[in-house]
């Protein structure tokens, strides 16, 4: 299991294993494993000799050889070896313990190392060839589906809120709006099992049309909203073919659905969170797919390719409960099935950057103890596979996002283009926060590899790092009396609140609810923290109470009851601004009727409100917005009520702010500068040799 991740005697008998070592040629297992090292090699050929002679005589002699590869120049890791899964903590043993596990290990190697020369049982990972880029447009190419000849690739191109669906020859040449008569947002195309239509979403409905073009067809139109469980992504979504092409399944809101192609009422399969991306199994029995975070795939201008963990399912297709194939630690997306319906390939960056994995999850659907690691450094998003499993059409996307800085206007409106940069480098930053003074800004960025929490002195500091937990952490908060900092994380599976000291230290979980729990802000006396989740089955904002920094924190107490995000709280305690049903609302600290400030009741229109903060007296608050086109600004309204003030115009196309978050120290707004592009690729894949 070493070297294959399976046990490898399944079905062989002993006597068959010994027959074949006597009378059989040893093949080196470099010729299995390309990555063992020739050490390695020499060293199980050697314990698989012929003649006794040859081979060590006692374990004695096999130890010091076998203990040179385990630790060289004092490691802990073997030379030569590619890490497969994350590694464990690993206590220490005492000296006699430690070297009879070396020895048990040495003889499991030698058994081990014998089946797979001999026997080779079992699948082996598939090889990836060539790698060829199919689009080189500037901006956004998504969702990229191959048709099952592997001759054409659909995709979505163009800016997040006016995407269409295009499809290209593999061999070259222009591409084809296929949905240019439809109005709508258009992603996620899904090519039909027999190649001639393929399944598109828009604006909340299902669409097929022709694959040579024609006109679209609604299949499943948009849902009324359900309040009681909506989440970030309204109406049907994600659709993907049953093998047979009779089917299709969707997801809306946390609930998963099948429909038939012609017609009927549509069935649901299960409930789940935030589920997307299906793919279901060649034989029609199993259906694959990511819980949690579909924003990474279908968020909105403000919020796509956010990165928070979530995980990969198999739920049977006739209904039931689905089963896990991966952790919630990290990012997973994009299930494929290969050929034989045991294993599934799947993008992660269990690895640090998005590459591509494939698991054995068996005719049961759980997990095997390994999976492989096929690509490495590819920061791929989604993709998808030919039938016959040798070609792979892949996106790669990249985001870049760094924190800027600009005054807050007393009068008149000023451009971005006055922007200052605050932090640089190759990152992606999302939640930011100032201290009460000024002096400095807290940040999440995964500048280290997953995203941890930041701070830096402000004008030009250097960052400094104040946690390394190995799950996410997100959104930092600072207390009033600038001590301490609230944020939130990904360690126990779902979003948790934390608290921790401003240097990083007497880090303690605030909430430990299932549910999500997002946008920690303080109240002035620094004994309550408002928060939104959706822990009652819709996000709304709560709130939680401590005596002091020495006592624990109460159960929270829900403060709205029709819907909020993005909390914060005003200067003097009085009142609560939040984002509701894209409005700009207030709110007493506990609760009642809210008023709204900017925007109206189910608009669809610009500016729309999408996060607040309050001005340094407590009279003003600053929001920010987004209109139609994914533009962003930044306002100003006066909390007795009034007419917005426009006070920063993003107008500058190479300086878009793609995220919601910003905050303020009185003087200066600073907000994240993010940079998005993809492209969609090409890649061999070869069976296991």
């Amino acid at each position: 299991e070493l070297l294959t991740g399976r046990p490898p005697f399944t079905g062989t008998s002993p006597q068959m294993i010994l027959a074949a070592h006597v009378n059989e040629p040893v093949e080196p297992v470099t010729k299995h494993r390309e990555h063992v090292s020739p050490a390695l090699n020499d060293l199980i050929l050697k314990c698989l000799e012929k003649h006794p002679a040859d081979r060590w005589q006692t374990a004695e002699e096999l130890l010091p050889h076998l203990e040179a590869l385990a630790t060289p120049s004092g490691g802990i890791t073997p030379t030569g070896t590619a890490p497969i899964t994350a590694a464990r903590p690993i206590r220490r043993k005492s000296t006699t313990t430690t070297t009879v596990a070396v020895i048990a290990a040495a003889l499991v190697l030698v058994g081990v190392a014998a089946g797979v020369l001999l026997m080779n049982r079992g699948p082996e990972p598939i090889t990836v060839g060539r790698m060829t880029q199919l689009t080189l447009e500037p901006g956004l190419e998504l969702d990229p589906a191959i048709s099952p000849d592997g001759r054409m690739v659909a995709y979505a191109v163009g800016a997040l809120g006016q995407m269409r669906i295009h499809l290209r020859q593999v061999a070259g040449g222009r591409s084809i709006n296929l949905t240019e008569s439809l109005a709508g947002v258009h992603r996620w195309p899904q090519w039909s099992p027999d190649g001639n239509q393929i399944l598109f979403q828009a604006d909340g409905a299902i669409y097929t049309v022709p694959a040579l073009g024609g006109t679209p067809k609604r299949l499943v139109s948009r849902p009324p909203e359900d309040t009681s469980g909506a989440t970030f992504v309204l109406g049907a979504y994600s659709a993907a073919w049953s093998p047979d092409g009779e089917l299709v399944v969707y997801a809306v809101a946390n609930a998963i659905y099948t429909q038939g192609v012609d017609g009927g009422e549509p069935r649901k399969l299960a409930d789940d969170y935030e589920p997307h991306s299906f793919q279901w199994s060649q034989d029609g029995s199993r259906i694959a797919y990511i819980s949690g975070n579909q924003l990474y795939v279908f968020g909105d201008i403000l919020r796509f390719g956010n990165i928070a963990p979530n995980t990969l399912r198999i739920l049977p297709a006739a209904g039931g409960v689905p089963s896990d194939v991966t952790d919630e630690e990290y990012l997973y997306e994009s299930p494929i099935w290969l050929p034989g319906g045991d294993q599934l390939l799947y993008v992660s960056n269990e690895g640090g950057t998005r590459d591509i994995y494939q698991v054995d999850v068996g005719s049961a659907g759980s997990r095997a103890e390994t999976a492989v690691r096929l690509t490495t450094g590819l920061d791929v998003m989604t993709m998808s596979i030919s039938a016959d499993a040798s070609t792979l059409a892949y996106s790669v996307f990249r985001y870049d996002a760094n924190v800027w800085s600009i005054r807050v206007p007393s009068r008149g409106t000023i451009s971005v283009a006055e922007a200052q940069p605050v932090t640089a480098g190759s990152q992606t930053i999302e939640g930011i926060g100032v201290s009460p003074d000024g002096r400095w800004l807290v940040f999440d960025s995964n500048r280290s590899g997953n995203q941890d929490i930041y701070r830096v002195e402000l004008p030009d500091g250097m960052p400094e790092q104040l946690t390394t937990d190995a799950a996410d952490d997100f959104l930092p908060s600072w207390s009033p009396d600038g001590q301490e900092i609230a944020f939130y994380s990904f360690r126990h599976g779902s979003r948790d609140l934390y608290v921790m000291t401003a240097e990083g230290g007497s880090q303690q979980r605030v909430t430990d609810d299932p549910a999500h729990e997002r946008y920690p802000d303080w109240s002035p006396d620094g004994n309550q923290l408002v928060f939104y989740s959706d822990r009652s089955g819709r996000q709304e904002i709560y709130v939680i109470a401590r005596e002091d920094r020495s006592s624990g924190w109460d159960e929270p107490r829900q403060l709205t009851f029709d819907g909020g995000l993005t909390p914060r709280w005003s200067p003097d305690g009085r009142r609560i601004a939040y984002i509701g049903n894209q409005t700009l609302r207030v709110v007493s600290p506990e609760g009642g009727d809210h008023r709204t400030l900017a925007g109206s009741e189910g608009m669809n229109t610009a500016p729309m409100p999408v996060f607040p903060e309050w001005s340094s007296d407590g009279q003003t608050v600053y929001y920010k917005a987004v209109d139609s086109e994914g533009t962003t600004s930044f306002w100003a309204v006066p909390v007795a009520g009034g007419t917005s003030r426009l006070l920063v115009r993003f107008d500058d196309p190479s300086m878009p702010s793609n995220r919601v978050e910003f905050t303020t120290d009185g003087e200066r707004f600073f907000f994240t500068i993010g940079r998005r592009e993809s492209d969609i690729w090409l890649m061999e894949l070869f069976p296991p040799r």
